[in-house]
């Protein structure tokens, strides 16, 4: 049986410190340099970026309020008729529970919208990333409907459920508002916030 005399024991521990500190030290140096700018956040399911400098801040976060039309998958036509029916607001990232007449489960299906307003179109696609929406569903982007991994529905034994990240990208052209849509179904997966 091998015994550690002092003298190992502070050399290790120092060893372990320092690489430690080393550590945090590289993962500070990294959020620092790779961070997010403040920016506008969507308010009432609408983004301002007019003005917005896009060549020296590339990322955006899109978590703030929405626009949440719940038990219904709205398209870009509805919206430009106005036949949709008045939104609810919710907050993104969140639970949609509080926008359902009956409040009291996550289960069921809807549409989420953010109008992004931007000065004007850049050079390249806007990429959007999806992170994990629980648990089905398809993106619509002015109108153009993105490809999607799962298949939302209205009932639970037509939908594909797929808890996963992807991105979408579209480039704007002359568009002045890009409105996103997101088509999302849950029949697994309550809400265990509060």
């Amino acid at each position: 049986m091998k015994t550690f005399d002092a003298k190992t024991s502070i050399k290790y521990a120092v060893m372990i410190t320092l690489l430690l500190s080393t550590l945090l030290s590289f993962r500070w140096l990294w959020s620092e340099v790779f961070s997010t700018p403040a920016h506008p956040q969507p308010v009432q399911g609408v983004l301002d970026l007019r003005g917005w400098d896009f060549a020296n801040n590339h990322a955006v976060s899109l978590n703030g309020e929405w626009e949440f039309y719940p038990s219904a998958f709205v398209s870009h036509e509805d919206t430009e008729k106005h036949s949709a029916g008045p939104p609810r607001h919710v907050q993104v990232p969140g639970d949609w529970r509080s926008a359902f007449p009956e409040g009291t489960n996550s289960y069921g299906y809807g549409t989420y919208r953010l109008r992004i307003l931007i000065d004007r179109p850049l050079d390249q696609p806007y990429t959007f990333w999806f992170r994990s929406i629980e648990a089905s569903s398809s993106v619509e982007i002015n109108g153009q409907r993105q490809k999607g991994l799962s298949q939302p529905a209205e009932h639970p034994e037509d939908y594909t459920p797929l808890n996963v990240s992807y991105t979408v990208s579209y480039i704007a052209k002359d568009a002045k508002e890009i409105e996103l849509l997101v088509h999302v179904a849950n029949y697994e997966n309550p809400f265990q916030g509060e």
